[in-house]
């Protein structure tokens, strides 16, 4: 795949994390398993969401 599809693909997963974390259904974990995003990414994305609300 290329790099910039890889990219976009990684952009998207994050904008996902972001939502679940919002949502807040899901345990970070779970988010984590779910989107094979790194588990201290997710938690460094739930902090960053909490000192900003949306």
């Amino acid at each position: 795949m290329c790099r910039a599809m890889e990219e976009l693909i990684e952009e998207e997963k994050i904008e996902i994390v972001q939502k679940l974390i919002e949502y807040g259904h899901c345990s970070q974990e779970k988010i984590a398993q779910t989107t094979d995003i790194p588990l201290e990414k997710v938690k460094e994305l739930a902090i960053k969401i909490q000192l900003h609300p949306v």
